[in-house]
């Protein structure tokens, strides 16, 4: 079985799905990560809260090689192969008339989808649609968090003609955890998937491999295997959903 994982950024697949992806590795199928939003910026200057990001990340420069790198080494931990489409992300994105900054703010990241980000969702559905083999079963995010990326990849994969299934975005996932299953009752049923030590180990490794992301969402070591245990401890694996047919 052919399994394509749709990653909004350079991390979230991994971080959501990487003990499942070790486990469906080791099973004999075939999993590949592509990464939608992961190109260079292609319009400078950066505004003021996306250099401070790349502070943060410690990128120098205008470039996210390092970021891709830490991408590659993270899949082939769970023993995937990394594609990068050549989108940048939203803190990058510009008008197309006057160059403003369509998400200049990290409000504005996790608040309403651009009017702007018109033309790129059409040529996201195409493009996706284009490449994606017709028997491969598409892994997508639910889009919990509602990082505007997030949304517009969920939005994009429900016009997918491929089977779908759906992740829940991990870290985001633990603000919503005791209300996910009152929320997603959308025609939407769940699979469980037990996980083994090997597989935790494996995907704590994986994680551990956005270096310049870690200080983003964990404080210490102990707070990623934290957040990890609660997730795995109170589905006693992980799940993916399935849109119910009717």
């Amino acid at each position: 079985m052919e399994w394509i994982y749709l990653s909004p950024h350079l991390d979230d697949v991994v971080y959501s799905c990487g003990g499942l992806i070790w486990e469906r590795v080791q099973l004999g199928d075939r999993v590949s990560v592509w990464t939608i939003f992961s190109g260079d910026p292609d319009h400078l200057p950066l505004s003021t809260f996306a250099q401070s990001l790349h502070t943060r990340w410690g990128i120098d420069g205008d470039r996210l090689t390092s970021r891709r790198y830490e991408d590659v080494r993270a899949c082939n931990k769970l023993g995937v192969t990394a594609q990068h489409m050549r989108h940048p992300e939203a803190v990058y994105r510009v008008e197309s008339q006057d160059r403003a900054h369509l998400y200049p703010t990290e409000a504005s990241v996790f608040g309403v989808v651009s009017k702007g980000d018109e033309d790129l969702i059409r040529m996201l559905k195409n493009e996706i649609a284009g490449a994606l083999p017709r028997d491969a079963t598409v892994v997508v995010p639910l889009a919990l968090g509602n990082h505007v990326d997030h949304v517009i990849l969920h939005q994009v994969s429900a016009q997918l003609i491929n089977p779908l299934r759906f992740y829940a975005d991990f870290p985001y996932v633990l603000k919503e955890l005791d209300a996910l299953d009152t929320a997603l009752k959308r025609n939407l049923h769940f699979k469980h998937y037990p996980l083994s030590d090997e597989a935790i180990a494996n995907w704590i490794a994986a994680i551990r491999e956005y270096k310049s992301q870690f200080s983003t969402f964990w404080s210490s070591e102990d707070e990623l295997h934290e957040d990890v245990n609660i997730l795995i401890n109170k589905w006693s694996g992980m799940r993916l959903w399935q849109q119910i047919r009717t």
